[in-house]
């Protein structure tokens, strides 16, 4: 079992680069801050010979924000794809955020209000089942995206 939200894996394919470039900007849109279409790709990011910088289009059945980036090695009678799975740096920007204002907004009431020491194991606590869910989210868009960019990659269906 795995604890720190990272994840890595190695797609190998048969087919030439060329082809996986193809079928990845077939998947892959530019990045737009603004979708007012339900019709797009399953990524936004970027592809190029070297590599990709992806992650999935948020729509209402998707909630977890992964970065995914994918390094390419050609060999003589296939293509591996080099792929590390991490939080994107704006979930943990704003977990940091979260837990500076939980613990900076704890810490004064609990020294100034001796009444409170009751509640000490409620503030500590409230957090770590947050830090749980977030951690069981991370691995199941990993999951997930560990099975569509294999799919994307070999040409399967995503479905």
């Amino acid at each position: 079992m795995k604890i720190i939200p990272y994840d890595t894996l190695t797609i190998a394919t048969p087919d030439s680069l060329s082809v996986v470039l193809e079928r990845l900007n077939a998947n892959v849109e530019p990045i737009q801050r603004l979708r007012l279409s339900r019709k797009h790709a399953l990524y936004q990011g970027t592809v190029t010979d070297l590599g990709f910088q992806i992650s999935r289009i948020i729509n209402y059945k998707n909630s977890f924000f992964l970065l995914v980036k994918g390094q390419f090695e050609t060999q003589f009678n296939q293509t591996l794809i080099h792929v590390k799975i991490s939080i994107h740096p704006f979930v943990i920007s704003y977990l940091v955020f979260f837990f500076l204002f939980w613990y900076s907004a704890f810490v004064p009431i609990v020294l100034t209000d001796p009444l409170l020491e009751h509640m000490i194991p409620l503030f500590i606590g409230i957090p770590i089942p947050s830090l749980f869910i977030i951690w069981l989210a991370f691995w199941s868009e990993a999951k997930r995206n560990r099975k569509d960019l294999s799919a994307i990659i070999q040409g399967r269906s995503t479905s």
